[in-house]
């Protein structure tokens, strides 16, 4: 069928047009209102005058575990230790049968806590001694629990930490906290989820996406022990039509000979909307909770510099396997010191248009430059400054905070970067992330002026990163990320133009209309009317 798409404010990635025909997935053309109704289109739908942009394309999240986290307990927001145990206790009361075999929870921040610290064993052992409990902070790379999960887990103040993460003590005693690899000791209380469990997780996440605009996810779902039957049950989804919008998985398997035996066995999709993009890999944890790693001590916290996550060495073993076989490997660095030791290892490959950096938080001008002399990508997340900003200078200090967060300082040095939200770590909500991009504040429009404004994006460099720039480091530019002809037709319909608006508006537009492949995946009924046939 086509469809004439008229009377927009339609921006193509290059120019704004009134109208566009659409055949199938593909754009056909762009044009006047007048130009494309004259094509005798089968189908036409009245966009009254609304703003049109390419479909949002994120390129790092975790959409599994955003699909999980709307069925755990959320601790998002919670403002002191105190309001932390009342919420779980009430939880608890609650869904007492959620929570027979362990409490799971994910979202605190301590840098919200009035306390300003980390809960401990003994803080949530007066929610409960009878159940484990297990609280994964905001970021993902810490968690706190009780006495009782310590013990269900076999945990002491004598078991040694494994590589790359920390068991810690203090005063002989377990104080609570596991960071980073330490939190795959947890997997004994991940639930053990029926397929239909699974199924309704993904689909509750891809309803979420596309009400915001999410047209195209990169998302990072894959990891071993698992990654092969969650890749399994997505092509059987994206068979029964059960996926709204194009998915590129991250695979995080750690060796070659794990890459080998997933490839050998990962059946082949149905179509386009879904397919195994990158390697991704974690060598470092979060500047939240100091796991980020630094080349000197921390400015708040003097002898600490972070943790390594993973080697050289096994990075290094990794990065030669994706050379040969001609794929993409995408690395998480947030500290300096990750990011001089991954740059180590891109400068010697042979194709480093293959290589990207997720995250790229913490850098110095030095580095910046090395990042575009190698040619790697950027994978960036500038919501992080909604929260980072509180922190940031005491972490690392006023001269390397200055040139850190520096997206659009990459981008025009002739930087491949795109944008995302690494939710569920951030909420999945494209237009706010504009806003960070554009003004370099938090939410709140703090600081007044942004921080180092050198570093913000203008409204159409960020555009063009979250969507051209997205789809090219999953080589597709060519299909994706502009409404030209020959492209797909992925876009969002916003209430207000932002282009003709204040961009401190930004967080009072919504997306009205989803569209993924010329079919219309949300829609909130403000264009309600708009369809009808010639």
């Amino acid at each position: 069928m086509t469809t004439a798409w008229i009377n927009g404010s339609i921006f193509t990635g290059t120019d704004t047009v009134e109208a566009l025909l659409t055949k199938g997935e593909q754009i056909v053309t762009v044009g006047t209102t007048e130009e494309i109704l004259a094509t005798s289109p089968e189908q036409v739908v009245d966009l009254q005058g609304k703003c049109v942009l390419p479909g949002f394309n994120d390129s790092h999240l975790h959409l599994h575990n955003l699909g999980k986290s709307l069925f755990d307990l959320s601790l998002a927001g919670v403002t002191s230790i105190d309001s932390l145990i009342s919420r779980a206790k009430t939880y608890l009361e609650t869904y007492p049968e959620r929570c027979e075999k362990v409490l799971r929870g994910r979202g605190w921040n301590q840098d919200y806590f009035e306390e300003r610290r980390f809960p401990t064993r003994e803080e949530l052992d007066q929610i409960s001694t009878d159940i484990p409990i297990a609280f994964v902070r905001v970021c993902g790379h810490v968690a706190v629990l009780n006495s009782k999960a310590f013990d269900v887990l076999g945990i002491c103040a004598d078991t040694p930490d494994p590589p790359g993460g920390v068991i810690e003590i203090k005063e002989g005693k377990l104080t609570g906290l596991l960071t980073e690899t330490a939190l795959d000791l947890l997997k004994p209380f991940h639930a053990t989820l029926s397929e239909e469990d699974l199924r309704e997780q993904f689909r509750s996440a891809f309803a979420l996406a596309v009400q915001h605009g999410v047209t195209s996810a990169q998302s990072n779902d894959l990891y071993f022990p698992d990654a092969l039957a969650k890749w399994k049950l997505l092509c059987d989804m994206e068979e029964k039509g059960e996926i709204p919008l194009r998915i590129t998985e991250q695979l995080t398997l750690e060796t070659p000979e794990d890459l080998d035996d997933f490839f050998a066995a990962a059946p082949q999709p149905a179509s386009s909307l879904l397919r195994v993009g990158p390697i991704k890999l974690l060598k470092d944890g979060s500047l939240g909770a100091r796991t980020a790693l630094m080349l000197h001590d921390y400015a708040d916290a003097p002898g600490e510099r972070g943790t390594e996550a993973l080697s050289d060495a096994s990075i290094e073993r990794v990065l030669e396997w994706t050379q040969a076989h001609g794929r993409r490997l995408i690395v998480h660095v947030i500290g300096d010191g990750a990011l001089e030791q991954v740059l180590d290892l891109f400068e010697k490959a042979e194709d480093p248009s293959l290589l990207g950096l997720v995250h790229c938080q913490i850098s110095s001008s030095k580095q910046l430059d090395r990042i575009a002399k190698i040619g790697c990508f950027v994978m960036a997340q500038p919501i992080f400054l909604d929260y980072d900003l509180k922190i940031l200078e005491d972490r690392v200090g006023k001269e390397l905070a200055s040139t850190s967060y520096a997206f659009a300082t990459l981008m025009r040095k002739g930087v491949s970067v795109s944008l995302g939200t690494d939710c569920p770590v951030e909420g999945l909500y494209p237009l706010p992330n504009l806003y960070c991009a554009i003004h370099r504040t938090d939410l709140h429009g703090k600081p007044e002026g942004g921080y180092h404004p050198e570093h913000a994006f203008t409204l159409e460099e960020a555009i063009r990163a979250y969507t051209v720039e997205s789809a090219r480091q999953e080589g597709q530019a060519e299909s994706k990320g502009k409404l030209m002809p020959g492209y797909l037709a992925d876009f969002v319909v916003l209430l207000h133009n932002p282009f003709e608006e204040n961009s401190e508006n930004l967080l009072k537009n919504r997306v009205v209309m989803t569209v993924v492949g010329g079919e219309t995946v949300f829609s909130d009924q403000t264009l309600k009317g708009a369809f009808s046939h010639a």
